[in-house]
């Protein structure tokens, strides 16, 4: 937070600090609720939903469509509102606790949500689902690691960014939606908008920076209820000191 916010003083640094915290909280305990309540319940918490419309509009043509997600609210939510009424495919980083794993991707896909571990194999099954006319959903915040990603600023501060979102676009022309669920006092609002057009510029470094971009766009809607514990600086530029 005072990497991405450094011109806030330190007490609102606390404040800010503590709500995160709270908002981390909801995340851990509604994360097995989402994960194993009936889709009516869940869809029973939504208050609103704004911009489906234009989605639909979108998926219609048959193009397949990209959806950017951060991990902002009840993220966990997404893929199961999504592929309740869309064909859905998502990526996943594989978790190291097998066991853990079985149980959440059966969560996950228990409406008929396809998940591919982020592998060659992988990708290519959600370059086969978008020319299917699918929808992929991406954590597009996510460190890359080894998978491929460029430096781009986030908050202001080099982060390795990935460039699958960018290469998709570059290749397949699909239109891009962002995606959020925020906790509002009635339960929560989920906000599909499609993404500015320089996400699909042909220059990789644009169209990463604007990846970033329209994921603070996203953030901005609420700073405390994105996950600020997710390790987004891990990888540093080369000679640069860890944050962690």
């Amino acid at each position: 937070l005072k990497k991405c916010f450094p011109n806030n003083s330190p007490e609102d640094h606390e404040e800010l600090l503590k709500a995160t915290l709270i908002q981390t909280g909801k995340s851990f305990f509604e994360s097995p609720i989402l994960w194993f309540s009936d889709i009516s319940k869940i869809r029973a918490s939504i208050s609103n939903i704004f911009g489906e419309d234009e989605l639909e509009s979108e998926y219609k043509k048959g193009k397949g469509i990209i959806v950017i997600i951060p991990h902002f609210g009840a993220w966990e939510m997404l893929s199961l509102i999504i592929s309740h009424k869309y064909p859905t495919t998502t990526l996943y980083k594989p978790l190291k606790l097998k066991g853990l794993e079985d149980k959440i991707i059966n969560a996950r896909s228990r409406l008929g949500n396809t998940l591919v571990p982020t592998t060659p194999q992988g990708v290519k099954k959600i370059y086969a689902a978008l020319k299917q006319g699918g929808i992929v959903a991406i954590l597009a915040d996510q460190d890359p690691g080894s998978y491929g990603g460029i430096f781009s600023d986030f908050y202001g501060v080099p982060a390795l960014t990935t460039t699958l979102v960018s290469k998709m676009a570059q290749k397949t022309n699909a239109p891009i939606f962002k995606l959020l669920s925020k906790r509002v006092d009635s339960g929560f609002e989920i906000i599909w908008k499609k993404a500015h057009e320089p996400i699909h510029d042909q220059d990789l470094q644009i169209s990463v920076d604007a990846l970033n971009e329209a994921m603070q766009d996203c953030i901005n809607q609420d700073i405390t209820q994105y996950q600020w514990s997710y390790k987004k600086f891990k990888s540093r530029p080369e000679g640069e000191k860890s944050f962690y």
